[in-house]
């Protein structure tokens, strides 16, 4: 009990000493409280003009009060920091929720596909990537009970990366270079996953080889980077992670179905950016004419 009183303490005194370290403005800080806040009542004259501003303890950076909810700016108003998200304060459109569509599909787009094995089901126009263990349970009943019975409905071209967890399955890395090292190994691993259970003569004589040993090399560290560490795990082409293990169908369709809207939207955002950066700046009014 005493040591975890001692525990709360300390932690409280480090949360108070951080709170003084942000709000502890600087004496020059606190001189530009008022220009800031001369520079929000002008670009937003309906504000209140007690809405309260703080330096805060990065320089440079001000907390404004935006009817109830904390904003975070600088010295010019030129954009908002709020829940997280920045805002422009010119269009008031929500620059992170823009990006972030664009941040979530670059985790698809940053992947070198031609390192990693591929499968085509039925047409093959939707893509999925997969990053697996060839003795992963949860991985061969994906392939034997829904990719391969029902390749026709699927549609799809599966990439797939192997991430060998050998702290799971001792024969993973084995197993995963004696794919790689095959004459074919796109169709080598599909053999080798094509039943619930392993099947011995399914997976090719033990092999290695340095060009699978670097193409394996690669897979792994695309999963690490990615912080993967359980099979499957699945990502569409959006972008969007699944990492449940195995999916039915259903749920298949579900990923595929939320990721083709997602690729909507972002499309949409792009064309309607490309409008408003084409469309001219508003001229500024005419000055009156002076009276006789």
């Amino acid at each position: 009990m005493h040591a975890a009183k001692t525990l709360l303490k300390r932690t409280l005194i480090a949360a108070s000493a951080c709170a003084a370290l942000f709000f502890a403005a600087v004496p020059a800080a606190q001189a530009d409280v008022a220009g800031v806040h001369a520079a929000l009542l002008k670009k937003f004259p309906k504000l209140n003009p007690n809405a309260p501003i703080a330096a805060t303890g990065i320089p440079g950076i001000y907390e404004v009060n935006l009817s109830g909810k904390a904003a975070y700016t600088d010295e010019k108003v030129s954009f908002f920091l709020l829940n997280g998200h920045l805002i422009d304060p010119v269009t008031l459109k929500d620059i992170t929720d823009e990006r972030q569509m664009q941040v979530i599909h670059s985790g698809f787009t940053m992947l070198p596909l031609d390192t990693a094995l591929k499968s085509v089901y039925g047409n093959g126009k939707r893509i999925l990537v997969a990053f697996e263990d060839p003795d992963c349970e949860f991985c061969r009943r994906e392939h034997a009970e829904v990719w391969e019975p029902q390749a026709g409905q699927l549609n799809a071209t599966v990439y797939t990366f192997l991430l060998p967890l050998t702290g799971l399955h001792p024969n993973a890395e084995r197993d995963s270079l004696a794919i790689l090292c095959s004459p074919n190994p796109d169709q080598a691993w599909r053999k080798w996953m094509s039943t619930p259970q392993p099947v011995a003569g399914n997976l090719p004589p033990p092999s290695t080889c340095d060009a699978g040993a670097k193409r394996l090399a690669n897979m792994v560290a695309e999963g690490q980077n990615r912080g993967f560490n359980g099979t499957p795990t699945m990502m569409f082409e959006s972008g969007q992670i699944s990492s449940l293990g195995a999916l039915t169908f259903d749920q298949l369709e579900k990923g595929f179905a939320l990721s083709s809207q997602f690729m909507d939207a972002m499309n949409q955002q792009a064309t309607q950016a490309k409008l408003d950066s084409a469309m001219p700046a508003p001229s500024a009014p005419a000055p009156a004419a002076a009276k006789k």
